[in-house]
């Protein structure tokens, strides 16, 4: 039976690549013959320019580990399967297309192992991050040199030390759903951002499908998870404007991410 399967999705696989290449072949003569090049060039100069998103740093898991010692904030980083940590960069990546062209300050609320530190001071003059424990997030900061990161403790309902307008952006990836009393950070978010400035933030949705996933991982749902994703997307419309909204993965919808601006 699985020889049959493999036979005929060959087959099918054959036939789609037939077409593709049949159809790319009719479109190159087509635009060879100069019968459509110039409108072509034409409409092609007037389409916007988008330069590609700058790269997120990978940080290896093995430094990740070395920089816990001990205290594990995102095990998920750098534990488990490939699979697993691939899905973790994944969700990070797709929340780091969603930033405008925003430079200057960076709030990395929540900042945990620091997975994201490296990437945000490339892309930024100045970051602060954030967290209740520090130590992890402290390492890799003297691991990778990251001069223009400050790492603070605090309270994520208790930003008071920071003045008011202070980031012009604000990164918030896994936060916000481990906090119980959620409007009083929420708020803190908004006094720190810039007029105009803009929030990053991703949570998971703990919709069936995510619950499913955590099942057959073996994992269980943290003690301090106290919001989904919606919820959240419901607090932070009560103070932003919520620009872009988006799923990840694509369809499956595990993750609930958005760009929200003050």
């Amino acid at each position: 039976m699985k020889n049959w399967l493999t036979i005929i999705a060959t087959f099918l696989l054959v036939i789609f690549v037939r077409i593709v290449v049949t159809k790319e072949q009719t479109v190159l003569a087509a635009l060879s013959s100069g019968q459509y090049r110039e409108a072509w060039l034409g409409f092609k100069a007037i389409l916007p320019t988008r330069s590609p998103p700058a790269r997120i740093v990978t940080v290896p898991a093995i430094t990740l580990k070395d920089c816990a010692q001990g205290y594990v904030d995102t095990p998920l980083y750098h534990t488990g399967g490939w699979l697993m940590r691939w899905i973790q960069w994944g969700k990070l990546r797709a929340l780091w297309k969603l930033r405008g062209d925003f430079t200057g300050t960076c709030l990395d609320f929540g900042c945990g192992n620091g997975v994201m530190l490296p990437t945000l001071a490339e892309h930024f003059s100045s970051v602060i991050g954030y967290d209740y424990h520090t130590e992890a997030a402290k390492n890799l900061k003297l691991e990778f040199a990251l001069d223009n990161v400050e790492i603070r403790r605090a309270r994520y309902d208790h930003l008071v030390p920071l003045f008011d307008n202070s980031f012009d952006v604000v990164w918030a990836s896994s936060t916000l759903e481990h906090i119980k009393n959620l409007d009083p950070a929420v708020f803190q978010l908004y006094r720190v951002l810039k007029p105009g400035g803009q929030l990053l933030c991703l949570s998971p949705s703990e919709d069936w499908l995510y619950q499913l996933g955590r099942k057959l991982c073996n994992l269980q749902k943290p003690a301090d998870h106290y919001h989904t994703g919606k919820e959240i997307h419901e607090a932070l419309q009560q103070y932003f404007t919520c620009e872009v909204k988006k799923t990840w993965p694509p369809l499956l919808g595990t993750y609930l991410m958005g760009r929200y601006r003050k």
